[in-house]
């Protein structure tokens, strides 16, 4: 008797408005760190999603710098096999184009005053 006594009184206490809020509070807290744990996982899904773009997008800006490197490379080759970046030409057509310069300032020289005298 004095057990079912107990029992019922320890009913009547989880009835009770007071314990009902606690337990429906700490359903609550659990439900709270459940949505944060599963926000934390999106949070690092999405991380991860956003480095690993970043990581191709360098990859690929990679493989284009190299495909650019070769073309130049091949072109600089082909240039260069066909005399196109010869030195000692290139040294000639500067001094070349040294020489007009010098020719054109004399030209300038001499028409300074033609053109500096008022009409």
């Amino acid at each position: 008797m004095q057990t079912h006594q107990h029992v019922c009184a320890h009913v009547r206490l989880l009835t009770t408005p007071s314990c009902l809020c606690k337990v429906d509070a700490r359903q609550v807290l659990k439900q709270k760190r459940l949505y944060e744990t599963q926000r934390d996982q999106l949070y690092n899904q999405q991380f991860n999603v956003e480095q690993t773009a970043f990581v191709m997008e360098n990859v690929q800006d990679s493989v284009q710098t190299v495909q650019a490197m070769k073309a130049a490379s091949k072109e600089l080759r082909t240039a260069f096999k066909k005399n196109e970046l010869n030195i000692s030409g290139i040294e000639k057509l500067q001094d070349d184009m040294a020489d007009l310069m010098v020719c054109l300032q004399a030209v300038v020289h001499i028409l300074m005053p033609v053109l500096s005298t008022p009409a």
